[in-house]
């Protein structure tokens, strides 16, 4: 399939959602996934954006959730839009599924990273990050976006979640 032709079917907004790396010097806090929405993948934190909520809001509160850091709106700042989409999964999952990412990058935070129910945090040097371990579309992106590299992404996805098509635009958010 073509990313351009299922873009032209889709009848409804993308989903908002929130996605957050933590930096210290050379190496990122990823946190392995203990249920639900990427089980067992190791994935910066992240996730839905509430009703009245901003999307920076929603961006400091799940990393709260899922790893007891607290940040503040000045320390983070936004790199990225990812759109991801998946044709091949049933029509009425597709809307849950089909999202637009807001990813931010932390260099400030207060508190240590702790276990939490829905993630284990772990610190990987920037240089072996464990992408056999992650959501198949990490490694077109992420090395640019813990760089700073602002991009704007969009991922098809096969039936089996393995990156079909993307396109990346650099410089842009």
């Amino acid at each position: 399939m073509v990313l351009e032709n299922y873009l032209k079917t889709l009848d409804y907004p993308l989903s908002q959602r929130t996605l957050c790396y933590l930096l210290q010097q050379d190496r990122v806090l990823l946190g392995r996934k203990k249920k639900g929405f990427g089980f067992n993948y190791y994935l910066g934190f992240g996730g839905k954006v509430e009703k009245g909520e901003s999307i920076l809001d929603a961006a400091i509160r799940e990393v709260y959730e899922e790893s007891c850091l607290i940040l503040s709106p000045s320390s983070v700042h936004k790199v990225a839009v990812l759109n991801f989409y998946f044709p091949y999964l049933e029509e009425k999952q597709q809307p849950f599924w089909n999202q637009q990412v807001h990813v931010y990058l932390g260099k400030v935070w207060k508190g240590e990273p702790q276990e939490t129910v829905e993630m284990i945090p772990n610190w990987f040097s920037l240089n072996k990050i464990p992408y056999e371990n992650m959501w198949d579309d990490a490694k077109y992106w992420l090395k640019d976006v813990l760089t700073g590299e602002n991009l704007i992404g969009n991922f098809l996805f096969t039936k089996d979640l393995k990156v079909e098509e993307h396109r990346i635009i650099k410089g842009k958010i």
